[in-house]
């Protein structure tokens, strides 16, 4: 009777484990807070292509029309949309499926990321649900410094304005999110790789997990924003690995 309770209980306190791991949890670094929340769950397997332009093609530009179809995600009134990326500049927010236009783009080699985001701008955590494309304007030159078949850590938010207390339709939780997108990487201890957040140069924590994060306290004004894919505590620098941002905070 005894190891039969014993076995009731381990198995209690195995599932109590796996939710913690998976529940919100707050840290607090001096006057700032970091909410580590809980990913958006989405049922569907999303699948996102681009068809034009196709890989490696040379486009004239010097704007640069993306076609594209979406499976199992809808960026239309519902306010589901898509984080266009050229490059690794700050992403740029399409909310159809309607073509979408990249203007005066230099000319030489560029890359296209492409996925998908909920209302508030989180990602949608799944690897598969990313388009890539490498082109080229005008010329076949220079290269674009990303390879497809490496570990990619893609910054996606925050950018531009934001207030301190910002809590956008939809948004679980106030603060201004701090989000990023992965291709093939598998995060935690045992695969070694983690996502370090650094806030004006100061560096808060390794994120083990691949979970939305809000930031609360931060003070009206500019403030420099990094994130940087780990391995085994060394920053893996290329593949746009490390990316800062300027935000601006109301």
């Amino acid at each position: 009777m005894r190891r039969k309770w014993n076995k009731f209980i381990y198995i209690f306190l195995l599932f109590s484990c796996v939710g913690h791991l998976q529940a919100q949890v707050t840290t607090t670094h001096g006057k700032w807070k970091l909410i580590h929340a809980r990913a958006t769950q989405t049922r569907e397997k999303v699948s996102i292509r681009i068809q034009e332009p196709s890989q490696h093609e040379v486009v004239s530009g010097p704007d640069v029309t993306v076609r594209f179809t979406s499976e199992n995600w809808q960026p239309e009134n519902n306010g589901k949309h898509l984080h266009f990326i050229l490059d690794n500049d700050p992403f740029q927010a399409h909310f159809s499926n309607d073509p979408f236009l990249f203007r005066n783009v230099k000319p030489g080699a560029h890359v296209i990321r492409l996925f998908p985001v909920y209302p508030w701008h989180e990602s949608v955590k799944q690897q598969e649900a990313l388009a890539l494309v490498h082109f080229y304007v005008q010329e076949k030159t220079g290269t674009s410094g990303l390879d497809f078949s490496k570990p990619m850590m893609i910054y996606s938010t925050p950018a531009g304005d934001h207030d301190s207390k910002e809590r956008l339709p939809g948004q679980p939780y106030s603060g201004i999110l701090i989000d990023w997108f992965l291709h093939n990487v598998n995060m935690g201890s045992k695969a070694g790789y983690f996502v370090r957040l650094s806030i004006d140069g100061k560096e808060l924590m390794s994120m083990k997990e691949w979970r939305p994060h809000y930031i609360q306290g931060l003070e009206a004004g500019e403030h420099q924003i990094k994130l940087e894919l780990l391995k085994n505590g060394v920053p893996v620098n290329e593949n746009g690995n490390a990316t800062e941002r300027t935000i601006r905070v109301r």
